[in-house]
């Protein structure tokens, strides 16, 4: 099914996420036309919550505000409304209707704490399992917007369960969706990148995010993640991502930068896409630990082709200065995750690989290690 036509399908945007990225954005980088676009999303929704936290956090207005009594007046009465159909709801059926409808309307003004609280009162009901699942995935996404990453892990584990008995494949997918934003969220982006590869062609969920930013999070876990050969044939060869791209051009060249060798415009590219990372909702946390990853695995591409090269030559690769790295490449010798060392006395780079055998040997040396002093602190602590 065309991407586009799955949109039209997808579920309602609640909690609005965009919301979350463009308030995330805006506390790292100064920007007067997004902070019009914000304010206007939460006036429309009347997100009185939100709105009135944000005044205080980007100093837009004084409390007393006009249009913040005009959004709190509507959610009084939506909320009276939803009351009194509470109260009238016949059958167990009608109430835990409204029951939700409540909490998904607390959800959407940004109410975090009375949309938790009244999702959990409609859980304790006997609601059916579609719709249980349904709200959990609400739940879920009420997680992202606050970036809490204990109800995200505790949400998604019951609802991994109840898949057992789900053969609903929208969910299924919708599923692994969820789970990959999670964990890019707390940084495991292996996992993250299979869960993304496998719904390229069945991705649905635009209540979290569009399709372009989907594609955008695939291309960067998967530089990272996939050898080259399946970079090529799972990203670079398949038409939905080459077509996504074409409309994103700091990506598509970040992309090709890598797989092509052409090291200089990967670093001019990767220092774009740090400042993407940094301002990032999910990857904010994590974006120095992923532009150090790339450059491991941009001068690994370089150096295991050669017994040596001249740190002029991998400047002038790089389009940097020599200086730049023979500090940088430094740092990765020293932390062991580039096996070459470089000789004063030619200023050359020279590479020494183990094989791989004494590679898993060192390897299981050094968290052997590692094991026995966590069971040295641990006998210590017992022993108090």
């Amino acid at each position: 099914m065309d991407p586009e036509e799955m949109k039209e399908q997808s579920i309602e945007k609640v909690p609005n996420l965009e919301v979350a990225y463009l308030i995330h954005h805006l506390q790292s980088v100064d920007d007067d036309p997004l902070a019009e676009k914000l304010k206007k999303m939460l006036e429309d929704n009347d997100m009185t919550p939100m709105y009135d936290r944000l005044c205080h956090t980007f100093s837009w207005c004084t409390p007393d505000n006009p249009r913040l009594s005009h959004m709190q007046l509507a959610n009084m009465t939506t909320l009276f409304y939803l009351e009194g159909a509470l109260f009238r709801a016949g059958d167990k059926a009608e109430k835990i209707d409204w029951m939700l409808k409540k909490a998904e309307y607390y959800s959407k003004i940004g109410d975090k704490i009375s949309a938790l609280r009244t999702f959990e009162e409609a859980f304790k009901l006997s609601i059916p399992l579609g719709t249980l699942m349904d709200a959990l995935f609400h739940v879920v996404r009420i997680g992202m917007f606050y970036l809490d990453y204990k109800l995200m892990h505790y949400k998604l584990h019951i609802l991994k369960g109840l898949m057992y008995h789900e053969v609903n494949w929208e969910r299924r997918n919708r599923m692994k969706i969820y789970e990959g934003v999670y964990c890019i969220s707390i940084r495991q982006f292996h996992t993250a990148c299979y869960l993304f590869l496998d719904t390229i062609s069945t991705f649905s969920s635009y209540e979290i995010m569009n399709y372009a930013r989907f594609i955008r999070y695939t291309v960067y876990l998967s530089v990272m993640v996939l050898p080259r050969r399946s970079i090529k044939k799972k990203i670079i060869e398949n038409h939905r991502v080459r077509e996504t791209l074409s409309s994103d051009p700091e990506t598509e060249s970040f992309l090709f930068s890598l797989y092509n060798c052409n090291y200089a415009e990967f670093f001019i590219t990767l220092a774009k896409i740090e400042h993407r990372l940094k301002t990032d909702h999910y990857f904010h946390m994590h974006y120095q630990y992923y532009i150090r990853e790339m450059k491991i695995i941009a001068y690994t591409q370089l150096l295991e082709s050669y017994r040596s090269l001249s740190i002029s030559n991998v400047a002038e690769n790089f389009g940097v200065s020599e200086e730049y790295i023979e500090k940088d490449i430094s740092l990765f010798i020293c932390s062991g995750r580039l096996c070459c060392q470089i000789n004063r006395l030619t200023n050359t780079i020279e590479t020494n690989r183990p094989d791989k055998k004494n590679r898993q040997f060192q390897l299981i040396i050094k968290q052997g290690d590692l094991l026995l002093n966590r069971i040295q602190k641990l006998s210590r602590v017992i022993e108090i």
